[in-house]
């Protein structure tokens, strides 16, 4: 791991032991360590392919949405 890295995570676990830290600040700390390790992956494998399985965890999720779309689309059509 990076120093960068660690000094991220650090200030992660700071913000996160905090009673009530600054959401925009952690929000900027875990989009910053998100930034570093897709940087660091692509510098140890940078003609990686996506897994071949990528996306396909998505289905389930996709079934929900559509579960509470049609639900929410029942409720709320307009009268005729």
């Amino acid at each position: 791991m990076s120093p960068k890295l660690k000094s991220l995570y650090s200030d992660l676990d700071k913000l996160n032991s905090m009673d009530n830290p600054p959401k925009y600040k952690v929000v900027q700390v875990t989009y910053a360590i998100s930034q570093e390790k897709a940087k660091e992956s692509l510098e140890t494998q940078p003609d990686a392919d996506p897994p071949k399985d990528f996306g396909a965890s998505m289905h389930a999720l996709k079934e929900v949405i559509k579960g509470v779309l049609k639900e929410y689309n029942a409720k709320n059509k307009p009268p005729s």
